[in-house]
């Protein structure tokens, strides 16, 4: 069982300019406080099939989450367009991924797809040769993000050794020696 559930990453704004930054509400919930390292990592995939053109737009590091619901604001710059292999790729369908890891262990990935179009009907109709990168504008697909969550050992995370609490004063034997922390019987 996980201890940290990403509940919502809301955009703010949609069909921006890309020059803009992405800008994120992200709200969690921990089951419980964690003072480990949680880094939260923005990818920009515009090749599906080379990884090598992903871009990392951004990386942050909490070093601990409190109990409880969370939330915080995440700016991210946008890509580098002219890192593209080709430029006219901008207007392929590409990803925008979120990857959530603690102590370096991915447990969460959301996916967004991205579109780019020129933002008049004019340029629409007839694309000029040559890209006019300041008339392109993007689309969060938000409605509809594709969700991973991956199984890790989140008990190993947060070892209970040490931090036992019996149950040895009860008639019944069935809870005589049992550690409520962990849930093991002992």
């Amino acid at each position: 069982m996980g201890y940290i559930n990403i509940t919502n990453i809301k955009f703010e704004g949609n069909n921006e300019k890309i020059t803009q930054d992405f800008v994120l509400e992200i709200n969690l919930e921990s089951l419980k406080e964690i003072n480990k390292e949680i880094s939260w990592k923005c990818i920009f995939i515009s090749d599906p099939d080379q990884d090598s053109n992903d871009q990392v737009l951004d990386e942050i590091v909490m070093n601990s989450l409190s109990y409880g619901k969370n939330n915080f604001e995440w700016a991210i710059s946008p890509p580098d367009y002219s890192k593209l292999v080709n430029p006219f790729d901008i207007f392929d369908t590409s990803l925008l991924m979120i990857v959530v890891y603690i102590e370096n262990q991915a447990f969460f990935r959301c996916s967004y797809l991205l579109s780019h179009e020129y933002d008049s009907e004019e340029l629409k109709d007839s694309p000029p040769e040559k890209i006019e990168w300041d008339h392109i504008i993007r689309k969060i697909k938000t409605d509809n993000p594709i969700i991973s969550i991956c199984d890790i050992n989140w008990d190993s995370l947060f070892n209970t050794e040490g931090n036992t609490l019996l149950i040895d004063n009860i008639e019944d034997h069935r809870f005589q020696n049992f550690d409520i922390l962990s849930g093991n019987q002992l």
